[in-house]
């Protein structure tokens, strides 16, 4: 297939949702302007959707001279904001809320309930959507940036994504559901903002936060981000500080607090401090502090603020008011020593602390000893830190300061230049340029898949993904990988739409019912019968037909069929055929018959199959169940036309038994490490001279995990550590097992890892192991399983038991050694070699690349695209009568919710009903045959 579109990376057209866009008078606004600013300057073309300056002077104020700072390039409109409750203009109130405020009030919060959870701020979703539609109808846009909060920002990149492809990133200035001071959740599991934030960090292409702290938080609450984060910290403005001198010595010191400060800040504590400072130290006893910014988030200064402030007048305590943007550097070039306060806790890092940093004068810090904030002033060299809130030690922090200003050693210029470098890798528009330098890149690879089919498609590409209950980690690396490249994903499932759509999938639910399933299909396939091909009613009739002419054990005319698994399918062909995609993707066996029964009634659909085992022959299966999968595998398998599978053992397994057309090999390749934490070694406290070996993934009994207390009493120099969940009493009987052998201190568990820390974490391991035996299934001797790669990635060799694919793989390449199933000698044996065999360990050091699934992106995204330019599915034609058959039930809807139909025999109108809408179709039909 050749390409039909550029395949350069080029600037574009950059859409940026900004709230509060200068002249805002509010957090984050010099961060908004300067990504602004950053991208005219790398060639982009840059249009910012903000708030109407009016509307933004009433509700929050605004500082006009921020103005000036903006690139005259950038093009920005402003968005009418309804403010609700706030607005107290009586000539903006509308007629009800005049006459009527009790009334006005129930439509407001009405109004607010059905809108974009981000309370006010939720009414501007709908403009916000209209001025985007209309900016990308007259100059596409490529690339969209959203800034929150307000959080209704993102979901303009998320509408442009779904509708026009439209790759988007999120900058996480702060946070939307994690109280950052207590470190809480502030909405529950399942709320509409957990649901609607979920969908939205899933589908972004990057997702930016201020912090690392901040940053685990996230990946931890959704892992699907894993892999797509950035820390972009905040900075300081180049322009701000332009013409500043270089700091004095002086004898009367004047400390400054410039920002805003507001109820959360330590104001209390660091006014006591300052005054014991004041009162007990000679070098302070004529100093003045200086307090310059908003008290509060409004205009009006907070009362409390301001009291606290007074309280302290007479100990040289003074307010100023707000300073406007140009007259910040005025601030700095009076002030010997500045005070930075704030509460908070590690997930607060201050945005004036990097402005602070760049006047190169000494920095008082007072704040709870967690503070975000020390991770940046870590080697600044004029940074005093209270040791707590308690009021010596703040006092403590102010009298340092004061000396070394008093003693010159915070003007000697090698202490200044010192001080001045440290802050320079935090300019502002330096940290930003270098987050968007990779912006061409990810645009590119957002178009990737419609650059490989042979023209573009009418609307944006759609993939129906079914595995149950949920996908898998294969299923959402592949989905990453798939939407990466600019194809939505949908789950077709029957759980917990909050995991399915924090796996970053478009959730598209039925609701499990129960209900004598064979009964259920023959009546439905006859009440059909007559439907038209090509309608909604026609494909109905044609997935029924597929399920009684294809059936599993479950769909024959069994009495009273319970199969819980077979409901499922039912429900899940019915809902693809009703939402059909061109492809329909079958993740492992036990989802595949409602795909071929959806692809029978939905002619010219592909069908891809990952077989990410020999389901029918997996070592758990029930023995009575082998025969009814092993029927199932040969029934459906040949009607698929593309088969992935994770190695070549179980791909020629699949050929020879069950028949089937086409196999491909994508193997379960590692997921890089991009923000290295903690290692295995140090992990367990373990030198870097000891010798260690490994097991990655979950422990259960048929890994035959007991060996490794028999290999460490056979290798008295070795350590062994369990790398995963050690599932049921397994720990335990572990424990009993190397304690009885005099081998416990050399046996560890470090708990799961997870996917996006694997790869690093590994790295400090000498060897990984691969302990379960071939004998257990031929699924297992076949497979090539995760930890394989996983291990790979890290650099590691390995060792396997002989007779499985791992072992054979491992000594092909020169990656390692088998050994002899069980033997713990052999076992120590293998190990010792690999340690030993220099050549092994280089070639496992110089395989790391290739083990990472990036190596493999490529060749996925061709086999896709390939299948899905091979895909002709026909329109859906319109019927000229009422619909036969009852839609899908999809959960949480109305309809999930509704009451069971009505019963015939006591609602007798409803049948009659029924019967002739079923008879006049009838005749219709007859009519137009004669």
């Amino acid at each position: 297939m050749t390409a039909q579109h550029t395949t350069e990376l080029t600037t574009g057209h950059a859409l940026y949702v900004a709230w509060g866009f200068p002249p805002a008078k509010s957090g984050g606004v010099f961060r908004m302007m300067e990504t602004a600013n950053a991208l005219v300057e790398l060639g982009w073309r840059v249009t910012v959707l903000a708030c109407d300056i009016d509307d933004l002077r009433r509700y929050a104020g605004v500082d006009m001279t921020t103005l000036q700072g903006v690139n005259p390039a950038v093009e920005v409109v402003r968005v009418p904001f309804e403010l609700g409750a706030a607005e107290t203009d009586l000539h903006r109130w509308d007629e009800l809320r005049a006459i009527d405020p009790a009334a006005w009030r129930k439509q407001f919060h009405a109004r607010i309930a059905a809108a974009f959870p981000n309370s006010t701020y939720g009414l501007w979703e709908r403009p916000l959507w209209e001025a985007a539609e209309a900016i990308h109808a007259k100059h596409p846009i490529d690339v969209t940036l959203a800034s929150g909060g307000p959080f209704v920002t993102y979901s303009v990149g998320r509408r442009l994504q779904r509708l026009h492809g439209v790759p988007y990133i999120l900058d996480y200035r702060d946070s939307w559901s994690l109280q950052q001071f207590t470190d809480e959740r502030i909405f529950d599991r399942g709320s509409a903002v957990t649901r609607v934030e979920a969908d939205l960090v899933a589908h972004a292409s990057e997702v930016w936060f201020v912090n690392d702290a901040m940053r685990v938080w996230h990946e931890d609450v959704y892992p699907a981000i894993t892999g797509r984060t950035r820390v972009v910290t905040n900075g300081y403005d180049r322009e701000v500080l332009k013409g500043l001198s270089a700091p004095k010595r002086v004898d009367q010191i004047r400390f400054v607090f410039l920002g805003t400060c507001t109820p959360s800040v330590p104001l209390r504590e660091c006014l006591d401090g300052y005054v014991a400072a004041r009162e007990s130290d000679p070098a302070m006893c004529d100093s003045v502090l200086e307090f310059h910014g908003y008290l509060g988030f409004y205009p009006t200064p907070d009362r409390h603020l301001a009291a606290e402030i007074s309280r302290a007048s007479g100990s040289g305590v003074s307010y100023h008011g707000p300073v406007p943007k140009a007259d910040v550097g005025a601030v700095y070039e009076q002030a010997d020593a500045l005070v930075l306060t704030f509460g908070g806790s590690k997930y607060i890092t201050s945005g004036k602390v990097f402005e602070y940093m760049a006047t190169g004068r000494p920095i008082v810090s007072v704040h709870a000893p967690e503070n975000a904030v020390r991770d940046v002033l870590a080697g600044y060299p004029l940074w005093f830190a209270a040791a707590s809130l308690e009021p010596e030690d703040v006092a403590d922090a102010f009298a340092r300061a004061a000396a070394a200003v008093r003693s010159g050693a915070a003007s000697d210029s090698a202490m200044v230049e010192r001080a001045l470098f440290h802050a320079h890798r935090y300019e502002r528009r330096g940290v930003l340029k270098d987050a968007l330098t990779e912006l061409p890149a990810l645009v590119h690879s957002a178009r990737a898949f419609e650059r490989l089919l042979p023209s573009a498609p009418a609307e944006r590409p759609a993939i129906n993904v079914y595995e149950m209950p949920v996908p898998s980690t294969r299923t959402v690396r592949m989905a990453d990988t798939l939407r990466a490249a600019g194809v939505e994903l949908r789950s077709v499932h029957n759980a917990d739409e909050d995991i399915v759509r924090g796996l970053g999938f478009v959730s598209t639910p039925f609701r499990n019912r129960r209900f004598a399933l064979y009964s259920k299909i023959n009546a439905a396939a006859k009440t059909l019968a007559l439907a038209e091909p090509g309608t909604a009613d026609g494909r109905m009739r044609d997935v029924h037909r597929a399920m009684l002419e294809i059936p599993v054990p479950a769909t024959r005319p069994i009495w009273n069929d319970t199969n819980i698994l077979s409901q499922d399918w039912y429900d899940a062909a019915r809902l693809m055929v009703e939402k059909p995609t061109p492809i329909l993707w079958a993740a492992d066996l036990d989802a595949l018959p409602p795909v071929i029964w959806a692809k029978h009634a939905l002619p010219g659909t592909r069908v891809i199959f990952d077989a990410h085992e020999l389901f029918s022959l997996v070592d758990y299966l029930d023995p009575t169940q082998v025969e009814e999968w092993e029927e199932i595998a040969r029934t459906f398998i040949p009607e698929v036309d593309l088969v992935i599978t994770v190695g070549d053992g179980i791909a020629e397994e699949l050929r020879r038994r069950y028949g089937a057309k086409r196999i491909e090999v994508i193997e379960s390749l590692a997921v890089p490490t991009r923000f290295p934490g903690e290692d295995v070694r140090s992990n367990v406290g373990l030198a870097a001279d000891v010798p260690l070996a490994i097991h990655i993934g979950n422990v259960s009994p048929n890994r035959n995990p007991l060996l490794a207390v028999e290999l460490l009493v056979s290798m008295p120099e070795l350590h062994f550590a369990f790398v995963g969940t050690v599932r049921g009493n397994l720990h335990d009987l572990l424990d009993e097992a190397a304690v009885e052998q005099g081998v416990r201190d050399r046996l560890h568990f470090t708990g799961n890892v997870g996917r996006g820390q694997l790869q690093h974490f590994l790295t400090t391991a000498d060897v990984a192991t691969i302990l379960y035996s071939p004998d257990t299934s031929e699924n297992l001797r076949l497979a090539m399983p995760n930890k394989l790669f996983d291990a790979l990635s890290a650099g590691l060799p390995g060792v396997a038991t002989a007779g499985t694919a791992a072992a054979e793989y491992l000594e092909r390449e020169g990656l390692g050694k088998a050994f002899v199933n069980g033997d713990a000698g052999s076992l120590a044996g293998a190990i010792r070699a690999v340690l030993s065999d220099e050549r092994i360990r280089e070639n496992a050091a110089s395989s790391a690349e290739s083990a990472v699934w990036a190596a493999t992106e490529p060749r996925l995204l061709e086999l896709v695209a390939a299948e899905y330019a091979a895909a002709q599915v026909p329109p859906l034609r319109a019927a000229r009568g009422p619909r036969l058959a009852s839609p899908v039930v999809t959960a949480g809807t109305k309809a999930a919710r509704r009451k069971p139909r009505y019963s015939w025999r006591k609602q007798p109108r409803q049948r009659a009903k029924a019967a002739l809408v079923w008879r006049l179709r009838k005749l219709l039909l007859r009519l137009e045959g004669k």
